[in-house]
């Protein structure tokens, strides 16, 4: 039998072990780290080393006395192993409760983590930019959950697809001030409970018209047509908006469309020679939807299909004439899809988030059922079932305003002729013009925009001026597609669609730039010539 002295021994030296290995280490801190206040730093270390040691000793204790009995103790130790065996009692209560709490504060971290992470996926979504380091506004973080709610609370829709759900709000939303678009500024509340119950023919609603401006902040407009009862229904709503994008009210317009050769007339040669010499990159672009389908933000997939499959028919004449092909997005050939693309011509390979398209529901099923028909020279192109139903447009590289202006009146006629032997046609209104998804489109539809060559000192307020005289936008391209060279690149662009046929902007675009090129310094060679 171990006698109690053997015992003793024993465990003082395995307590002066633990305490070596607990000071040791000590030592060495304080001789490598070498602390402003040693004795702070000693207590500090030796607190947070206790716990460990007064567990270690109990723990072997305990062994001992399981080992040889309770009677080979030391008899002084007999009144302490009950004491010793309460705290261990307690040690354990204690760490099972700590376990508990770590889980507790794991879910609850897990919690908080799947609530940050949906909260910057609807900021995301939302084509928000903030700053992570920087705290949510309390006003985006109040809509936040607010739009979450109304999100589960919307019945399903049947134009509901796996990656969209249209809204249906149940009260006015609260815009925040970060809310910039148009819609967010001029919805007024009675007019959205006046509105609210009802829905177009199609199943199409206010929620769905505005849900692009309720979970964008950062678009411009902030509502989308889903059909052509859009403007009946929700007219009193769309009108005010369409107003402030036109300067005019709409209503009281009368739609004209002119796409004809001999309504934009001839610049004289001279005029055309110096155009040439300074114009390039003119790009001419239509907006067109197809009457007796719903518009993109609220057609069926099914509906999709048809008007990709009407197309591809529509396409025949034009593959005849011009050349070319018609493609599905997703097949489209890479070569060609890089020329078009530099062209600035290309749609989307994938519907960006954030984007109208995406916040609208218009990208539905990307890229199913998108497709394009493009002419031989890659310089023709028209979009089917994008933000519109067609986008028809025509590039010229070479400053070429006559022959631009020719080629697209062939191939918009080319279109337009082959629909209405489908016994189809562009859908438009008498007043607003051409139905497209965006208000700010309405009217003729159209846009025409160049790049020109301007010497660095002819002054920037000149350009601007001339421009604005023929209801044109200049704008200086960024510096990193500058030329250099003491030439200055400007993009002269349409502004308005509405009470203006597509020839007369097209007119306004080629005497803007023709205005310009006169204020620029005469060729020394053409004044010896003169």
């Amino acid at each position: 039998m171990t006698s109690p002295e053997a015992v003793r021994v024993r465990l003082e030296g395995y307590a002066r072990g633990k305490i070596a290995s607990i000071l040791q280490p000590l030592s060495e801190r304080l001789l490598v780290e070498q602390p402003v206040d040693p004795v702070a730093f000693m207590v500090q270390y030796l607190t947070a080393e206790r716990s460990d040691l007064r567990s270690a000793v109990a723990d072997e204790t305990i062994a001992v006395a399981d080992e040889v009995g309770t009677e080979a103790l030391p008899t002084e130790d007999h009144p302490l192993l009950d004491r010793i065996w309460d705290l261990k009692h307690r040690n354990e209560v204690l760490s099972r409760l700590r376990r508990k709490d770590a889980k507790r504060l794991e879910a609850q971290n897990e919690e908080l983590q799947g609530r940050i992470e949906f909260l910057e996926s609807k900021l995301n979504s939302a084509g928000i930019e903030y700053d992570t380091r920087e705290p949510v506004p309390p006003e985006m973080m109040t809509f936040l959950d607010w739009e979450a709610g109304q999100l589960d609370a919307s019945p399903e829709d049947d134009k509901d697809d796996e990656g969209f759900q249209y809204r249906s709000y149940t009260e006015m939303p609260p815009f925040t001030k970060l809310h910039g678009s148009m819609v967010a500024s001029l919805l007024k509340e009675e007019d959205f409970n006046k509105h609210v119950k009802v829905s177009t023919g199609t199943g199409f609603t206010l929620s769905n018209m505005i849900q692009s401006g309720v979970t964008g902040p950062n678009v411009p407009v902030g509502i989308c047509m889903g059909d052509e009862d859009c403007l009946a229904m929700f007219g009193g709503i769309i009108a005010p908006i369409a107003q402030a994008l036109h300067g005019k009210d709409l209503n009281k317009s009368h739609h004209v469309t002119d796409v004809s050769v001999e309504s934009v007339p001839l610049p004289d040669e001279e005029t055309v020679g110096h155009l040439s010499d300074r114009i390039f990159a003119i790009t001419l672009k239509a907006h067109r939807s197809i009457s007796g389908f719903p518009l993109a933000a609220g057609i069926s997939t099914a509906q999709r299909s048809e008007i990709a499959s009407l197309m591809r028919d529509t396409a025949r004449p034009l593959v005849k004439s011009l050349g070319g092909e018609f493609a599905e997005l997703s097949e489209l050939d890479p070569n060609v899809e890089e020329v078009i693309e530099a062209l600035g011509m290309c749609m989307e390979a994938t519907v960006k988030e954030g984007s109208v398209m995406h916040l609208s529901g218009a990208g539905r099923g990307w890229p199913a059922d998108r497709a394009l028909w493009y002419d031989k020279s890659l310089t023709s192109v028209v979009h089917v079932n994008g933000m519109d139903h067609l986008s028809i447009m025509v590039h010229n590289a070479d400053g070429d305003v006559v022959g631009v202006w020719a080629d697209f009146v062939r191939v918009y006629g080319l279109v337009e002729s082959s629909l209405e032997s489908h016994r189809r046609r562009f859908s438009a209104h008498h007043a607003f013009g051409f139905l497209t998804s965006d208000p700010g489109m309405m009217g003729c539809a159209f846009t025409a925009s160049c790049l020109l060559r301007v010497p660095i000192d002819i002054l920037a307020d000149q350009v601007k001026s001339c421009s604005q005289k023929f209801g044109m936008r200049a704008v200086r391209v960024p510096d990193d597609k500058q030329e250099g060279g003491g030439i200055v690149i400007w993009e002269l662009s349409s502004k308005g669609t509405a009470d203006i046929t597509e020839a007369a902007i097209m007119q306004n675009l080629t005497q803007a730039a023709a205005e310009i090129v006169q204020l620029l310094p005469q060729d020394p060679q053409e004044e010896e010539d003169d």
